[in-house]
């Protein structure tokens, strides 16, 4: 229930907030899967098949999500990630107050599909893995809330 109460208020808001915002060419499956670390340091990106026109709030926003599953929330490690990208690119400050509640609703989206899956018959431990792991992550946004990711990890 807090879930639901939660992902529809983010949802409405971003729906409002969303439409006046600057959109680009983004990957569209930006995870830990798709970043590739070369020999001398450098690192790639791979799996171009998403790619679409679309927010480019929505790419910090699932990767810092992603990668938060990933890293167990580590807050050094995002906020490095965070950085990285708006040394790139010059987020507004509606995009970055954006961030947290897309990632809430991305993660949110994922543990219900990956429960939808298990119900539907194709339960197998990779599924379930993933669920549990977003599922942990949902619950760190929830209990660390907008205000402490918003300064811990985008310096608001």
């Amino acid at each position: 229930a807090v879930v639901s109460t939660q992902s529809t208020g983010s949802i409405k808001k971003m729906k409002r907030a969303l439409s006046d915002l600057p959109m680009q060419f983004i990957h569209g499956d930006i995870n830990e899967y798709n970043i590739v670390l070369g020999a001398k340091g450098s690192l790639g990106i791979i799996d171009f098949n998403d790619l679409t026109r679309g927010y480019r709030v929505l790419e910090i926003s699932h990767l810092l999500a992603y990668i938060g599953v990933c890293q167990n929330s580590n807050p050094s490690v995002l906020r490095e990630i965070y950085l990285g990208f708006a040394s790139v690119v010059a987020l507004s400050s509606a995009e970055i107050h954006l961030i947290y509640d897309i990632m809430f609703a991305r993660m949110t989206v994922s543990v219900t599909m990956g429960c939808k899956t298990i119900l539907d018959g194709d339960d197998n431990a990779y599924v379930r893995k993933c669920v549990e792991d977003n599922a942990r992550f949902l619950r760190g946004l929830l209990a660390k809330g907008k205000e402490a990711f918003d300064r811990d990890i985008l310096g608001l």
